[in-house]
Order: C-alpha cells, then sequence, then structure tokens
C-alpha cells in the first residue's frame, strides 16, 4: 500500500509534465517588451530606414502577439507599431518590389533597423542576398 502512495504522486507528475506544450511554443522571448505607448502612428504614415529579415531559427515558435511563427509568411516585427498593423513596405533600392506585411512581432533588436521581415516577405521583397535594404513602410492599416 505505502508503496502505491509512493509511486501514484511520480507517475502522475511524469504524465503531466509529458502532455505539457513544447518549448517552443513558451512565448518567453518577448514576455517583458512592449510597445512605447507614447509614439503616435496614423494610417498613411510613411517611415523610413533599413530593414533585415529573420526565418528558420524562429519558424515554428511563437511571437511576441501570440502567434506562431511562419517564416514563409508575408509578416514582420516593428519595436512600437501596434500588433495586427498592415503595412506597405518599398525597397528603395528596387522601388518596383513592394509587399503588404503584417506586424506581429517586436523587433527588430540592431541598431538602426527598423523592421524585421519574415523569410518569405524578404524573399519577395529581394532582399535575401543582400540581408538588408533601405525602406520605406507605409502605415495601411493600423492595429488595435
Amino acid at each position: 500500500m505505502s508503496v502505491k502512495i509512493f509511486i501514484l504522486p511520480i507517475l502522475f507528475t511524469f504524465f503531466v509534465n509529458s502532455c505539457s506544450a513544447d518549448n517552443r511554443f513558451k512565448n518567453e522571448r518577448f514576455a517583458n517588451i512592449e510597445a512605447d505607448s507614447n509614439t503616435i502612428f496614423y494610417n498613411g504614415q510613411k517611415l523610413q530606414g533599413v530593414c533585415s529579415y529573420y526565418g528558420k531559427k524562429f519558424h515554428g515558435r511563437l511571437t511576441a502577439s501570440g502567434e506562431v511563427f511562419n517564416m514563409y509568411g508575408f509578416t514582420a516585427a516593428h519595436k512600437e507599431l501596434p500588433f495586427g498593423t498592415i503595412v506597405n513596405v518599398k525597397n528603395l533600392d528596387d522601388p518596383n518590389k513592394n509587399i503588404q506585411v503584417k506586424v506581429n512581432d517586436r523587433g527588430p533588436f540592431v541598431k538602426n533597423r527598423i523592421l524585421d521581415l519574415s523569410y518569405g516577405a524578404a524573399k519577395k521583397l529581394g532582399i535575401i542576398e543582400a540581408g538588408t535594404a533601405k525602406i520605406e513602410i507605409t502605415i495601411i492599416q493600423l492595429g488595435k
């Protein structure tokens, strides 16, 4: 009887831990990062700067917004724009290339960069080989 009482909690603990979510679905990376609420953005606003991209290392992990990151999707990370904001991104080095992406993550965390694109968006914009590009962002629809 005493052996059953000892083994039962161990089996229960093992069962509960084995059923918990995989670490890739935990959002610890940006747990304490929030947008600066003092910044005012508006539809039609244009911003210029340098963008980069991210992909494979974060594919399948949660973004700061809670969505699962799809490196082939058309999403972006911005330090302050509200999640769900739709922006048009124009490659200033090749003005014929532009895309629309949804902001669902925070970043970039590299000095002098204003946007991190998903791999799929960066490929469509033509910046994979260079790794970065001068861009113009036009806010299409602010998120909530």
